[in-house]
């Protein structure tokens, strides 16, 4: 995985440069290589975020691999709405809010926290549905549950958005980093729901990168 993760960098450091090179250029292309440059930046941050999570997970401390899993995730979302800018710009809700953020998609992201981010991310269809679990997870999780809860658990995601699904439970999750959301809702975190989300991060994680 590292090496993919130093791979993936080399890349966008190259775009990067590329990048710089346009806007100096006679060739500029404006706020649309602001926007990728964004996106590449909230790309970058989701990998620092991923091997935070993993190292985390190695420490078998659940709770705060999965909200660092979290941001992992909004930090992927964030990226998709620079990338895809023009779609998140043709939204009613962007619309809507144009006298808030002037128009500028930049604004508009940097105002979203996660909860808005998956609004935005149903509303474009960012996850695909994979009619239940994928197959690689159920392959993963197979080898540490047995067949009866193995069961429950597919029939659980039968006929449901499950990236969708997940990420929400990935939200929900992290929101228990606030003591008075914790208080209000009457919860502890525990170890097996934030095993849970940390693993519902990584289906969430695999719908994304099919759209």
């Amino acid at each position: 995985m590292q090496e993919q993760f130093s791979m993936f960098r080399r890349m966008l450091d190259e775009l990067k440069e590329l990048l710089d090179k346009l806007q100096t250029g006679p060739t500029s292309s404006g706020p649309r290589v602001a926007n990728i440059k964004d996106g590449i930046f909230c790309f970058e941050l989701a990998l620092v975020f991923y091997e935070e999570a993993n190292k985390a997970l190695q420490a078998e401390a659940w709770f705060a691999a999965s909200a660092v899993a979290s941001s992992a995730l909004e930090s992927v979302l964030l990226s998709k709405c620079f990338f895809q800018a023009d779609e998140v710009t043709a939204l009613p809700k962007f619309v809507k809010l144009k006298q808030n953020h002037k128009g500028d998609v930049g604004q508009f992201a940097r105002s979203s926290d996660l909860g808005k981010l998956l609004e935005i991310a149903t509303d474009l269809s960012w996850f695909p549905d994979m009619g239940g679990l994928p197959q690689i997870m159920t392959s993963y999780l197979g080898r540490f549950l047995d067949g009866a809860a193995m069961s429950d658990l597919i029939r659980l995601f039968e006929g449901k958005d499950v990236g969708r699904t997940c990420a929400d439970y990935v939200r929900k999750q992290r929101n228990l980093l606030h003591p008075a959301v914790c208080l209000k809702e009457g919860r502890q975190p525990s170890r097996d729901e934030a095993l849970a989300a940390t693993l519902f991060f990584l289906v969430a994680f695999l719908s994304l990168s099919k759209s």
